[in-house]
């Protein structure tokens, strides 16, 4: 499958997950017009997984629905796969020398004012 369940969080929310179905139930009453605090289903795209992946959904009552036909879902979304991480215009071996000649300067610094306190 291209989609693995991670983690769901809710704050009015119970789920349990058997194999690629993840049910979540709540024990809050749905007034007609009215919508639920967020629910988040999060998920991983494995591998190899190129142009889109659907997720559906669906919600049930045992309360009388006259209006079923908006009871499912199913959303689209594109895999867009990680880019490298931004670079800082800085590399390794600049920043390497810098810090080697600091190192050489702050050695040099500290030897000088050991010696002046040794004369003096």
């Amino acid at each position: 499958s291209d989609l693995t369940y991670v983690e769901s969080a809710g704050t009015v929310w119970a789920c349990t997950v058997s194999g690629q179905k993840v049910t979540c139930v709540t024990d809050r009453d749905l007034e007609p017009n009215s919508s639920l605090p967020e629910l988040l289903i999060r998920t991983r795209v494995a591998a190899g997984v190129t142009g889109e992946v659907a997720n559906g959904a669906t919600v049930t009552s045992p309360r009388l629905d006259i209006t079923e036909p908006n009871n499912a879902s199913l959303a689209k979304s594109p895999v867009v796969k990680p880019g490298k991480l931004p670079g800082t215009g800085a590399t390794i071996w600049r920043t390497l020398l810098v810090g080697l000649v600091l190192l050489v300067l702050g050695v040099g610094v500290t030897s000088r004012s050991r010696r002046r306190r040794m004369v003096a």
